[in-house]
């Protein structure tokens, strides 16, 4: 075999799998697709947090024979999916072919083509060409020893290959020009052992010019960018130039490869660049690992930050105390960067995929691991659309063979921006103004508000996880004034994260399935929670240093531990809730350190243990006084022969002669018969207009008060505005609210009389029933009568004549705050009465009708 492919094939397999050397195996016969599990039982996914929470794994995939099947490179493709190209010993024609698996958007395998001879083909780079098809690059030895491109269609067929010599290509662009700018390192041509090698060709392969980089040492390119400028950049290791052993090496050209500047990073040991992309500010990062030049461990990941002219401004490590190594890096949507590769510092195994998210200075904001028992390392990394990412590389973990083709979606989280925007913009997920509408289910990652005064509406889609740990589904972090309504939440380990959050809506939500808590509220004050089915969770609810939250209308049941958990979390209100069958392992409420909560018209039943208080010493309330009650005790069965507020007179009332007691702190002093059945009840308690008389075309203002006498927060219902004459009825407006129990709000309207007859109209407003409402007298209001006169005519006595204007020159001046304040005589509407108001009236003095 060639020295060329020698070195390429054991130098990718030795980098793949952290190993010494292992033996190429002969070609495998017949072909199979094999895949595993979404969630292998075997595998190990260690999440380490730094300052974000890392994404869930949403699934993973195995490509390969029985032979051993690297892969190297990935992209995400046109259509959604994924193509990986790589080598394969258990497919093909040669000892190794190159080979190219293209999967859907789930990472089911459509296809897979081999391309090469008898001999050893390897193929490391991948770019998906403006046809459609696809372009792949690496060496050959079946065709023309050297360095290898092959264009195939969409569907995989070659079209075309070409060689070109020297060592091998590891890196490959499309160009603007629909040509190809390929990189990798000759010792054919150039100054040293071996050289940085660019190559451009045509469109159809067909080689145009190539360039040399290097000094009289070994220098190996792994990585190329085409700038914005149209010019290259080329990065990977020089033992010519810099301070160490090796040292990261960046060059940069022109468009014709003309060199530029190089500069070399790095410290007095080995420094190695993989992976190089140009920043949206211009510059360059670079990413590889540094052995002990910099950092904790004997191989640490290595971040560089340069400017637009190679000038380093920032760099950083990333590792633990053994070797941690980076090969792909991208800079992501948010302006920070994302680097992948392999960690023996942490994990399951011995060696695992490693993924470090960071800011745009590079501060790491969190890691996660992704591995089984033995080595598995990744080569290449994709941000998603949807705002996750792709790793791509090898495993001995899983799969048919020794080594596996591996590729691993990594969750990606939807933002609903600071300012309004959804990110990314092809989530499902449309806006109107301040409302955010499901337009389908949401898999796999949370939804992350950042703006306040928002509506996420599920409109009954569902948000679903993968149950990876930490995960939340709904992360209100800081959060206000933000209603999370109709959506399915379930196989997060948080279905709803709250956090420092004030006066939020959770309500009409089924919260199910998730592996830690239905809803977590942490140091979060005066939020609701109402008309929610949180079932099946290891904890339906969980308060922790929260005050002032109303948690009303819930079913609450078979949640494994408790169904509502609360620790130093005082004055809270627990009411209208079926509290049932939970606690296979602890109770229907835990209480610890916590007091002043009120706890009343709640069904407890059936729970292993209702109420589980962990110290004594902190009295809460648990009822709402007398006649209207306490809570339901399904283990309770007393009698009812008494009423009153001390039980002692004659006559039943539905409440059970004796206290439920709890402890000696917490006791139901009106413990409820039979189960309470909550009521839904809005009202209309007032309609007052700012004026009794109107001048014709001229508008009038009123305030509408809706009240919510019920127990449950009532969300998104309708409250309308009329004004009614003896033969007509006309409406003023319509305004949609949500009123938290017992809560009243005060409704502007303004009406408008332009082209209305002349007459008395009688005010009056209708607040829709609500669902499961029963009491509905309340819910129209009326006011009394407004009266449209002409112009000018403020006492309505139709005539325009002098009282009319000794009336507005006895108020001339005022404003509503003004005891001479008459706000019929501010005939325009705008708060004070003027000149113009006289000349309202002047102008129509004498009129009749």
């Amino acid at each position: 075999m060639k020295r060329a492919v020698s070195l390429l094939v054991v130098t990718l397999l030795l980098v793949s799998m952290f190993t010494a050397a292992f033996s190429i195996r002969a070609a495998g016969t017949g072909l199979s697709q094999l895949t595993v599990p979404d969630e292998p039982a075997s595998m190990q996914e260690t999440i380490k947090l730094a300052s974000q929470e890392a994404p869930p794994t949403e699934w993973n995939k195995t490509y390969g024979g029985t032979g051993d099947d690297p892969a190297y490179a990935m992209i995400q493709t046109i259509d959604g999916g994924y193509a990986l190209v790589g080598m394969t010993a258990s497919f093909g024609a040669g000892g190794w072919d190159s080979w190219l698996v293209k999967t859907d958007s789930a990472g089911n395998e459509q296809w897979n083509k081999t391309y090469g001879g008898t001999g050893d083909d390897v193929a490391g780079a991948l770019v998906q060409t403006v046809d459609g098809g696809y372009a792949l690059a690496g060496y050959t030895d079946s065709f023309g020893a050297g360095a290898w491109l092959v264009k195939t269609d969409a569907y995989g067929n070659m079209q075309w290959n070409k060689t070109y010599g020297g060592s091998g290509f590891q890196a490959l662009v499309q160009t603007g020009d629909g040509g190809y700018a390929l990189a990798g390192d000759t010792s054919s041509f150039g100054a040293g052992a071996a050289d940085f090698w660019l190559v451009k060709t045509d469109s159809a392969g067909n080689e145009q010019w190539n360039k040399t980089y290097g000094g009289t040492g070994d220098d190996w390119a792994h990585a190329l960018v085409q700038t914005g400028d149209g010019g290259y950049a080329l990065a990977g290791e020089t033992s010519s130039y810099g301070a160490g052993v090796a040292d990261f090496w960046l060059v940069k050209t022109d468009s014709a490869g003309n060199e530029q500047w190089n500069k070399a990073y790095g410290g007095t040991d080995w420094d190695y660049a993989d992976s190089v992309v140009q920043t949206g500010d211009g510059g360059y990062a670079l990413a590889g690992l540094t052995t002990q030049s910099f950092g904790a461990g004997g191989w640490d990941s290595w971040l560089v930050k340069t400017d637009s002219a190679g000038n380093e401004q920032w760099n950083k490590t990333y590792g633990g105390t053994d070797s941690d190594y980076a090969r792909a890096l991208v800079q992501t949507v948010d302006g920070g960067y994302a680097l992948a590769g392999a960690t023996r510092s942490f994990g399951a195994g011995a060696a695992d995929f490693w993924l470090v998210k960071t800011d745009s200075a590079g501060n790491e904001q969190w890691n996660k691991t992704i591995g089984g028992t033995n080595v598995d390392t990744a080569f290449d990394l994709a941000q998603t659309v949807d705002g996750g990412y792709a790793l791509a590389g090898t495993t001995r973990s899983f799969g048919a063979g020794g080594i596996d083709f591996w590729l691993v979606k990594v969750g990606g989280n939807i933002y609903i921006r600071a300012d309004g925007s959804i990110d990314p913009p092809t989530a499902p997920i449309s806006r109107d103004g301040d409302t955010y509408t499901f337009t389908d289910n949401v898999s796999d990652g949370a939804i992350v508000v950042e703006r306040d005064n928002v509506v996420v509406d599920g409109a009954g889609y569902t948000l679903q996880g993968t149950n990876a740990s930490e995960s939340r589904g709904i992360d209100l972090s800081g959060r206000s004034n933000v209603t999370i309504k109709s959506m399915t939440i379930k196989a997060f380990d948080y279905g709803i994260w709250l956090d420092f959050s004030s006066g939020n809506i959770i309500s009409g939500n089924n919260i199910t399935a998730n592996n830690w808590f239905g809803i977590w509220l942490h140091s979060s004050n005066n939020n609701s929670v109402s008309e929610n089915s949180i079932t099946n969770n290891e904890d339906g609810i969980w308060l922790l240093y929260s005050s002032g939250n109303s948690v009303s209308g819930n079913n609450i049941t078979a949640n494994d531990w408790f169904g509502i958990y609360m620790v130093f979390s005082s004055n809270n209100g627990i009411s209208g809730n079926n509290i049932t069958n939970n606690g296979a392992h602890g109770a229907g409420i835990w209480l610890w350190s916590s007091s002043n909560n009120r706890f009343y018209h709640n069904n407890f039943i059936d729970n292993t243990q209702q109420v589980q208080i962990y110290e004594t010493g902190y009295a809460n309330v648990w009822d709402d006084g007398y006649p209207s009650g306490g809570n339901y005790w399904s283990d309770y069965s007393g009698i009812d022969e008494k009423n009153g507020p001390n039980q002692d007179q004659p006559g039943s009332d539905g409440i059970v002669d004796t206290p439920y007691i709890i402890d000696v702190d917490n006791r139901d002093r009106y413990p409820l018969m039979i189960p309470w059945v909550a009521p839904h009840d809005v009202a209309i308690t007032n309609v007052a207009s700012c004026k009794t008389v109107v001048s014709q075309g001229y508008s009038l203002n009123m305030n509408v008060t809706a009240a919510n006498q019920g127990s449950y927060v009532e969300s998104f219902f309708d409250v309308y505005m009329y004004a009614s004459n003896l033969s007509s009825t006309y409406q003023i407006g319509l305004q949609t609210i949500t009123l938290n129990p017992y809560e009243t709000a005060v409704l502007a309207f303004t009406w408008d009389t332009h082209g209305l007859a002349k007459g008395n109209y009688t005010l009056w407003a209708y607040a829709e029933p609500v669902v499961n409402e029963t009491e509905t007298a309340d819910n129209t209001y009326t006011d009394g009568v407004v009266t449209i006169s002409m112009q000018g005519d403020i006492n309505a006595d139709n005539t325009v004549n002098i009282i009319d204007i000794v009336r507005v020159a006895l108020a001339f001046g005022a404003v509503p705050a003004n005891p001479n304040w008459d706000p019929n005589a501010d005939i325009n509407g705008d708060k004070i009465i003027n000149i113009i108001d006289i000349a309202i009236v002047a102008l129509h003095f004498g009129e009749t009708g």
